[in-house]
């Protein structure tokens, strides 16, 4: 075994889930949905921490990515597209070097009477991430 696969093995997998966060958001293509409506914002986040955690730096912090969401988001101007929240909230995530896979599902439930809601899943890996927007991703350094 060489030095890489037993670091690799020596850490434990760990899965970060926020479900269903609730936020008041200027998002879609029609002219009554520049009023802020609501946006349902779930994550799940896969990534190795330290076999023994001893503090929440030796963690994927949750709290982290709800506060983006929560504080982040609201102050945006209008936006379009779901599609361009996830891609922002990707590139987020991926800030943590630990987190190698991540699944946003963006739900506005208020979309159509006679729907629960409608929306967008996005899964991307980390490589994934670098392959698509490694010159083009947003910047959410200073966040």
């Amino acid at each position: 075994m060489n030095d890489a696969s037993h670091v690799a093995a020596a850490n434990l997998p760990v899965e970060i889930i926020l479900r269903k966060m609730r936020i008041m958001l200027r998002i879609g293509i029609h002219a009554h949905e520049r009023a802020p409506q609501p946006l349902s914002v779930s994550v799940q986040a896969r990534g190795m921490i330290p076999p023994a955690p001893r503090d929440l730096g030796d963690v994927l912090d949750y709290e982290r990515i709800r506060n983006y969401v929560q504080h982040d988001w609201p102050q945006r101007a209008h936006t379009d597209l779901l599609e361009t929240l996830a891609v922002d909230l990707l590139g987020f995530i991926f800030q943590d070097p630990r987190i190698g896979e991540a699944e946003i599902t963006l739900v506005k439930p208020d979309a159509f009477p006679e729907t629960e809601g409608a929306g967008i899943r996005v899964r991307l890996s980390r490589s994934a991430w670098r392959e698509l927007y490694a010159t083009a991703a947003p910047d959410n350094s200073a966040r």
